[in-house]
């Protein structure tokens, strides 16, 4: 047998061997998209990288799925339906797209932090225990876990950022700062502005508080304010308009406390905002459940 024969010989055999993988998968492929999802199905999909849904072209794969809905009934007080755990999983996916289009993401230094945290928070033996028995190490926690929730914080907390996007809640904040700061009685302007029902009982009036127990952007926000000082701080709920009464550092190990006081304003919500954003975010389901 000549060399050139050899060769076409050795090319037909690889496109046989090519065509043979490529009828596998397609044939594969059709099994899985029509009808609906059964226990053979999700044996397979737990081995074999396919999408379940398609989000703007982004897949959303059917192992994370099967994973997170595994996920959910080990550990959810509530009814968990499959449908329910992906259009969570569908809404996430198109948060996450939204929130890259205005610059928002989750560091890896928050990421660590926040695993850190949740760490020292619990017994470490225990949480990775918890970990161990739901299947995750801590990358997996990290993806499946904690970056779509920190994801959620750094989004809702721009949001509410935004003066052009809650400009009726900011020419209020506005206007309660003036009066603070031209002497007027925080807890009156805290009884009779603040949106927060039980800051209204209290006036604004939270004593003296840790620092570590505040929401991490209100850390960020009062970290370097001088008493007295009035400011206004954007969360992941709304605004905040906090007035530093005093500092001591008399908390446990002689921990810095703050002695804050707080007006809670907000009107526009992120939730109404984001679904009107991603309406025209477009997920293709591929595998019916």
């Amino acid at each position: 047998m000549t060399k050139k024969k050899k060769i076409k010989k050795f090319y037909m055999w690889l496109a046989g061997i090519c065509g043979t993988v490529l009828i596998v998968f397609l044939s594969l492929a059709i099994w899985l998209v029509n009808g609906g999802l059964t226990k053979a199905k999700t044996s397979v999909l737990t081995i074999v990288p396919f999408p379940i849904v398609l989000v703007n072209g982004s897949p959303i794969m059917a192992k994370d799925f099967l994973f997170r809905y595994d996920l959910r009934k080990q550990y959810s007080q509530e009814v968990v339906t499959p449908k329910g755990v992906l259009a969570d999983l569908v809404y996430e996916k198109k948060l996450e797209q939204l929130a890259a289009r205005h610059n928002v993401f989750v560091s890896k230094n928050q990421l660590q932090n926040e695993f850190n945290y949740r760490l020292v928070r619990e017994d470490p033996s225990l949480a990775w225990q918890s970990l161990r028995e739901s299947g995750l190490n801590e990358v997996g926690f990290k993806s499946t876990i904690l970056k779509p929730s920190l994801l959620l914080t750094n989004f809702q907390t721009w949001f509410y950022s935004r003066q052009d996007l809650n400009s009726q809640a900011y020419t209020k904040a506005l206007s309660i700062k003036d009066s603070a700061e031209q002497g007027i009685d925080f807890g009156n302007l805290a009884k009779n502005n603040t949106q927060d029902e039980w800051g209204a009982l209290v006036e604004g009036d939270m004593g003296f508080i840790e620092i570590s127990s505040l929401l991490s952007e209100i850390q960020e926000g009062v970290d370097s304010m001088q008493v007295s000082e009035v400011k206004i701080i954007p969360s992941r709920f709304g605004l905040h308009v906090v007035k530093l009464e005093a500092k001591d550092n008399s908390g446990p190990d002689g921990a810095a406390r703050l002695h804050l006081k707080q007006i809670f304003v907000f009107n526009a919500t992120f939730t109404s905002w984001a679904q009107e954003e991603i309406k025209n975010i477009v997920a293709r389901q591929l595998i019916k459940i």
